[in-house]
């Protein structure tokens, strides 16, 4: 079992929920952090929606920025990016999932 945790302090452009989806939204916020207020102001902007969750922050980061590489793509897309690379290590070793991943890696 991996317990997905950013560690990030809670935050509008964030999901409030410690989910996979949380830790790659704060990595992108991270590199990006233009990104983080344009989704939250996407996501209040919706008229009668219900409300935002994990997955609606994690794809609509998706829809904004890496929907030419689809949904099934989306997350090993992000490894390509240097930057975001390096803010999911961050996340991933200090909630120690970094040493399960390496683990299915092999």
């Amino acid at each position: 079992m991996v317990r997905w945790k950013a560690g990030d302090e809670d935050s509008p452009v964030l999901p409030s929920q410690e989910t996979l989806e949380r830790l790659l939204c704060a990595a992108l916020i991270a590199t990006y952090p233009e990104r983080g207020p344009a989704v939250q102001h996407w996501l209040e902007s919706r008229p009668k929606a219900p409300a935002a969750g994990p997955k609606e922050f994690g794809w609509s980061h998706m829809a904004g920025w890496y929907a030419q590489f689809g949904g099934e793509a989306f997350y090993r897309h992000l490894w390509v990016d240097k930057g975001v690379a390096t803010e999911l290590e961050k996340r991933l070793r200090a909630c120690g999932a970094w040493r399960v991943a390496e683990a299915l890696a092999e």
